[in-house]
């Protein structure tokens, strides 16, 4: 069955959708075991002052191909059908963990950096084609549904990858590493073979021009959005998500973990594994809520208690399983504030547009993550701050900005209250 662009779904939007949710399930998993295989290998490797200027430098390294390739992304999802964008984006995912595996064989840092950057570059032309796609594939009724699955997918894989990414580096060591990577490319295989189930499309905008200069592409598509006052806020907000999620989710949490609470690798990515646990949950609950529509008032609760929970987490006296927790709380409301905001992404352009919009976020949120890279060594190694204070910074900004939107909001908060206190 065929599908346009007009956002009438295909017959099989069921098995298009599961399928997809295959796809994105394997591909996050493989992307965070292999990522943070070598973050932890090379965190062992190291002293405590040079691992604080690498691990930001190899966050930066994976984010550096949005930044690089995320206006091309969008092009191609546009101008070609996307399922047949994903396809592509599968078999390169092959060839990246082929060389992953030789890399990790040897141990060869200039080969282990190459694959980190190129899986960069797979998952910048693969994210507008996997957001892009939901409003074609789906009911506009189960456009939420969808991305709140889709990211609780998403934040599963991430859970598992990670974990798996600790226990590997605990019991292979850089010595038998490469062993995994023989399993990441089987895995690559059963995501190529998932795409088979992802209905056939029509492109978007087959007339659509590849602009060279990609900064050019991003003006237009930035000036686009300044139209539209929500969209604008809502790639605002996105940044911001991952921008936060960066700092916190990856070099501070690992750090906090290694010089205050003293943690092997395995508990370390458990600890990342609370975060993303409760961001799936989160993301969970928000579709559940929003009863079929965009929810508003779930974008300011987000935000204060990622808050509240950042301010817990930097007060001192913290042990595994109180950090545990504040991260599973932390994340849920994470999953509260991004979910409306994705769904926004997607309803607000114009179909045509779909693909470039979802690729100047990509870029943004790129940018934002490789500030959090910078933020973070600016924080840590030129300031000094501890990660408990870096965790108390971030919660102040975040508390401002969630009060900010509130305000914003207020209208549709007030509305959400009522309608679960079953008032009028």
């Amino acid at each position: 069955m065929t599908a346009d662009a007009s956002n009438t779904p295909p017959t099989n939007w069921k098995r298009g959708f599961w399928s997809l949710f295959i796809v994105q399930f394997q591909g996050a998993f493989s992307d965070n075991v292999f990522k943070f295989l070598v973050v932890f290998l090379v965190s062992a490797s190291l002293a405590p002052e040079v691992r604080d200027q690498y691990i930001p430098l190899i966050l930066a390294l994976f984010s550096l191909p949005f930044l690089l390739f995320s206006m091309a992304a969008g092009y191609l999802a546009d101008r070609y059908p996307k399922p047949r964008v994903i396809i592509g984006t599968k078999w390169l995912e092959v060839g990246i963990m082929c060389t992953g595996t030789i890399g990790l064989f040897f141990q060869n840092p200039i080969v282990l950096a190459t694959v980190l950057f190129f899986m960069g570059v797979q998952s910048a032309f693969f994210g507008p084609s996997k957001y892009g796609i939901l409003p074609e594939l789906l009911p506009e009724s189960r456009l939420v549904w969808g991305n709140g699955f889709l990211g609780l997918g998403t934040f599963m894989a991430i859970i598992t990858g990670g974990v798996l990414a600790g226990v590997l580096s605990d019991q292979l060591g850089g010595e038998r590493a490469w062993i995994a990577g023989f399993v990441l490319i089987g895995l690559s295989f059963v995501g190529l073979f998932a795409c088979k189930g992802i209905p056939t499309m029509k492109p978007a905008n087959p007339e659509k021009k590849l602009r060279i200069n990609f900064l050019a592409e991003l003006w237009v598509n930035l000036q686009a959005s300044r139209k539209d006052r929500i969209l604008k806020l809502a790639l605002l907000g996105s940044v911001y998500f991952w921008f936060l999620g960066a700092l916190f989710g990856e070099p501070a949490i690992l750090v906090y973990g290694e010089d205050i609470l003293d943690l092997e690798d395995t508990k370390i990515a458990l600890l990342r594994a609370f975060l993303a646990i409760g961001i799936a949950i989160g993301c969970a609950a928000a579709g559940y809520l929003s009863l079929g529509k965009i929810e508003y008032a779930l974008i300011p609760i987000g935000a204060l208690g990622m808050a509240g929970a950042a301010l817990y987490m930097g007060l001192p006296g913290h042990d595994f399983k109180s950090i545990a927790i504040a991260l599973f709380v932390l994340g849920f409301f994470g999953g509260f504030y991004d979910i409306p905001i994705n769904a926004l992404l997607q309803h607000r352009p114009d179909p045509k547009d779909k693909g470039s919009i979802m690729a100047t976020n990509g870029w943004l949120t790129s940018a934002g993550v490789f500030a959090a890279a910078g933020v973070f060594w600016v924080l840590k190694s030129l300031l000094g701050l501890s990660p408990t204070q870096i965790f108390i910074v971030g919660a102040a900004v975040t508390a401002s900005l969630g009060f900010y939107a509130l305000f914003v909001v207020r209208k549709s908060f007030g509305e959400f209250v009522f309608r679960m206190t079953g008032r009028q």
